[in-house]
């Protein structure tokens, strides 16, 4: 039998994959035993619980729906890469500063990429199981492509997608390739072209047997999210609405309620917190869930809400009440820490962002009534009923600018949902947001972000540079 660690493996396929990881991308394969000729092993590399559990809370931070005390990122926690990006800093990451958003994704394609390197040669299943293999392996190489895309790449373009540059493309364990940052159109294509080969797999279903396994669901609702950042409107609204037709159940907050009335610490029963409790939650579609724990104990908090984001919310909306506090007399909605110790956020891509994504094209192609029923729709299940009221039609751009707002009450704290829609919105005259951070002590202003700056795009680490000068640092 060929047992190979995946580092042996990377070193016979040409001449160190793990070194070339190391030296060009800055991040190593794992090192776990596995038969790559061996179907039932490859399984095994989408079995980790931690593919389903990203973390890019800096994406967050860096947009407008924070506010963080002027003491914690100008005293207390200076030079801290959760401070720098917050304040839009020249420099975010420091010489000795590992950017794991950005390790921990391509750790997962290169997972991906040798599952898909192999699954054909693979014995002991049969054809239909390793076609669902590499199905699943596509879905979950594009959900990290697309993300990588959103934090270093600038907003898709189609004027210029051909030349903006994104991140390295990597498609196979190939340790001859010194990648150099693919462009925005490269990238896009990519994930498409991963999502659509995944969603025409008939092998695929609808679901995978848990919640680690993408299904058909995941495919549209990925392609969907990717056809709206490309402003591709018409096709963003026929995948989302393939999603729907697999799945379109609401989760109702009523059914939601804290276990201790005085206390919102203590917890809320029936809200998903770790990944196993989204099994049964009927709007997932592909779940992910983020536990962080470096932003809490640095802090010893979590953030508040920003005044903008808290202007949005009606103060008998489920979602704010059951996902961010206030702490003793202040003023401002703190987020919901997850027990003593660190903070979860739910990235879960499910039936409420297709519903949005689908309200959002319809109102983009004149359909505003339309889109205003989707949002009441979902609205619904937000609120208690007594404190329930539709929003009311009046026109396109109303309900353009409803659905956004909706987005940004759904969707907040989402990993860098909000970030994209800053950049993307950004294009359009109407939405161009220049954001501000403002003293909490002093009510002074201590950054400002432009529309269109490129400081919404984050820089590479320095060691990745160092390793690989093919790789162009993001201005600031």
């Amino acid at each position: 039998m060929r047992i190979f660690s995946i580092p042996v493996v990377c070193m016979l396929l040409a001449a160190t994959l793990l070194s070339s990881c190391e030296k060009f991308l800055g991040v190593r394969p794992d090192t776990n035993k596995v038969d790559l000729y061996k179907a039932s092993d490859l399984a095994e590399i989408l079995n980790n619980s931690n593919l389903g559990e990203p973390n890019f809370l800096l994406a967050d931070l860096i947009s407008d729906e924070v506010m963080i005390p002027e003491k914690l990122v100008k005293e207390v926690n200076p030079n801290s890469y959760f401070s720098r990006g917050y304040l839009w800093a020249p420099t975010v990451w420091d010489l000795a500063d590992t950017d794991p958003m950005y390790g921990n994704a391509y750790k997962w394609i290169l997972q991906m990429n040798i599952v898909l390197t192999y699954v054909d040669q693979a014995t002991g299943d049969t054809a239909g199981q390793k076609m669902i293999l590499g199905a699943q392996a596509k879905i979950n190489r594009a959900y990290y492509y697309f993300q990588l895309l959103n934090l270093y790449g600038p907003a898709y373009q189609a004027s210029s997608a051909t030349s903006d540059l994104a991140v390295p493309m990597i498609l196979a364990p190939d340790a001859s390739l010194k990648p150099a940052r693919a462009t925005v159109q490269v990238v896009y294509e990519q994930i498409k072209k991963d999502l659509q080969e995944a969603a025409n797999t008939a092998a695929l279903p609808d679901f995978g047997q848990d919640l680690l396994h993408p299904g058909k669901a995941a495919a549209y609702a990925l392609l969907a999210k990717t056809y709206l950042y490309a402003s591709d409107y018409g096709a963003a609204l026929e995948a989302a609405n393939k999603a729907l037709a697999i799945r379109s159940t609401l989760v109702d907050y009523n059914t939601w309620d804290f276990w201790s009335s005085v206390n919102p610490l203590a917890g809320i029963i029936n809200k998903p917190l770790v990944l196993k409790d989204f099994t049964s939650n009927p709007e997932v579609l592909m779940a992910k869930v983020c536990i962080d724990l470096n932003y809490f104990s640095l802090f010893k908090a979590t953030p508040f809400m920003s005044d903008d984001l808290q202007s949005l919310f009606h103060a008998k909306d489920l979602r704010l009440l059951y996902g961010f506090y206030k702490i003793g007399t202040n003023t401002r909605y703190s987020y919901l820490p997850y027990g003593t110790n660190g903070m979860q956020f739910n990235y879960t891509t499910g039936v409420p962002e297709m519903m949005l994504i689908k309200a959002e094209c319809l109102a983009r192609n004149n359909d505003g009534s339309g889109a205003v029923a989707l949002l009441n729709t979902l609205r619904q299940k937000r609120f208690k009923p007594a404190d329930y009221t539709a929003i009311a039609y009046t026109n396109n751009a109303d309900a353009l600018k409803s659905v956004l707002d909706e987005r940004r009450r759904e969707l907040c704290l989402h990993g860098g949902i909000r970030l994209s829609d800053l950049k993307r919105l950004n294009q359009e005259d109407r939405f161009k947001t220049e954001l501000k951070r403002i003293s909490d002590v002093s009510g002074n202003v201590l950054a400002t972000l432009p529309a269109g700056s490129p400081r919404y795009l984050l820089p590479f680490e320095p060691k990745i540079i160092s390793n690989n000068p093919l790789i162009i640092q993001n201005a600031r």
